[in-house]
């Protein structure tokens, strides 16, 4: 029989390294330097060494940061046993047994196979987006990572504890692809410049930005809520007197890019995923100002948009699907309105059987009133998102202070606190 290294946890899960009798083996991230190598972050170049003599395996750290681990106690120099488990970086690796022949078949492959070393290389490159995945624990800056809240199209969020303060955050860290030049971190720091003085009760506030190792984040701060696509996810179908909520969006929100607007910016990604609302009071807040701005032009932003497009056309102004078209605050009122017709309707304004089906519609379908999706629905605000929802620029409210004043008057003619 004969050793092997099996990892049962981090980027390398399920791959395994076969170990010899006798001599020195060393485990760590570069190719050059180790002889088993793993695609973890956090494991130095030469991480740890293993000495095989006399049927022991015997594990000597380097020195390294983050140490080495057996059995989640934290070594210098140890035995390591049959089932006994090895952590270096956020990689577990379990000593095991296999049998001879097991072993040198797999060093006859590794040998006389070349595409075995392509399959590789193509792992590393998937690993690099798992990357992600493994920062709960890590720290980022001056933050401290915890429980991831989600994924998005341009990395993970994470729930995060401020170190200087210990103020709890939401630490938004983008794909490691990003930047892929200085030219797009340029962009992204001039932009994010721009949005950290921007500061309206129903803005989430960005607290802060940088870059960490291979890592972009943005620390902004914590809504503990949840997004309008997760309430569209949970209806399911249009529930009683919804439009009471979609109006409290639809001030909120309104308020918001008033807000902006006045500063002759525009937000242009008025998606169910950047709204949130707070669980204690249902105050709804915007997210993610100027953050598609900051990585426009950007091989991360290339990559994720079509995923993107499929998942949010519905609630695109029709100038904002054209390619060079002229787009500015009308694509907000716009895009303010489809937010308020989905809380009513539990559907975007438009919504085909495929991205094709729903570029045609939003171009050249009627739009059915949501007063024929909920009976309950007042006539005045039917008329109201209809309008935000005119197809031609020139047809739809030109200010959004002006949606904001037929909104309250709603509201104060139904009697709906907001």
């Amino acid at each position: 029989m004969a050793w092997q290294l099996l990892v049962i946890d981090g980027a390398d899960k399920d791959r395994f390294f076969p170990l010899p009798e006798e001599g020195l083996v060393s485990i760590g991230s570069s190719r050059k330097n180790a002889d088993v190598v793993l695609h973890d972050l956090y494991v130095a170049r030469v991480h740890c060494e293993i000495r095989f003599e006399d049927q022991r395996a015997v594990v000597s750290d380097l020195d390294t940061p983050g140490g080495t681990f057996i059995n989640g106690q934290k070594i210098k120099e140890q035995e390591l046993r049959i089932g006994d488990v090895l952590r270096i970086g956020n990689s577990h690796l379990r000593l095991d047994l296999m049998s001879k022949e097991e072993a040198e078949a797999v060093d006859v492959e590794a040998a006389e196979d070349d595409e075995a070393v392509e399959i590789v290389e193509v792992e590393e490159e998937k690993t690099a987006q798992e990357r992600l995945a493994e920062l709960e624990g890590q720290t980022i800056g001056h933050y401290e990572v915890g429980s991831l809240l989600g994924k998005g199209h341009h990395g993970m969020v994470f729930r995060a504890r401020d170190l200087k303060t210990q103020q709890v955050v939401a630490l938004k860290v983008l794909s490691p692809e990003f930047p892929a030049g200085s030219g797009e971190m340029q962009l992204f720091v001039k932009t994010l410049k721009l949005a950290l003085p921007i500061q309206h009760d129903h803005m989430v506030r960005l607290l802060g930005a940088g870059k960490h190792g291979a890592f972009c984040w943005l620390a902004q701060e914590y809504v503990e809520g949840e997004s309008l696509t997760q309430v569209l996810e949970r209806m399911g179908s249009p529930g009683k007197l919804t439009w009471k909520h979609a109006l409290r969006i639809g001030l909120h929100v309104g308020r918001g890019l008033e807000f902006i607007h006045k500063r002759r910016q525009i937000h242009g990604n008025l998606a169910p995923a950047n709204v949130l609302i707070r669980f204690s009071d249902k105050h709804v807040k915007l997210n993610d100002f100027l953050l598609d701005k900051a990585l426009e032009g950007s091989k991360l932003h290339a990559a994720s948009l079509k995923a993107k497009l499929v998942a949010e056309m519905g609630y695109l102004a029709p100038e904002q699907t054209e390619p060079g078209a002229y787009v500015d605050h009308l694509a907000d009122i716009y895009g303010l309105g489809a937010l308020m017709y989905a809380r009513m309707t539990c559907q975007p304004p438009f919504k085909g059987k495929t991205p094709e089906e729903t570029l045609a519609m939003i171009h050249k379908a009627k739009l059915v009133p949501p007063s024929e999706h909920q009976d309950a629905i007042p006539g005045e605000l039917d008329d109201v998102v209809l309008k935000m929802l005119a197809r031609r620029q020139e047809d739809r409210y030109g200010r959004i202070s002006d949606v904001l004043s037929e909104l309250e008057t709603v509201a104060e003619e139904e009697e709906v606190e907001v």
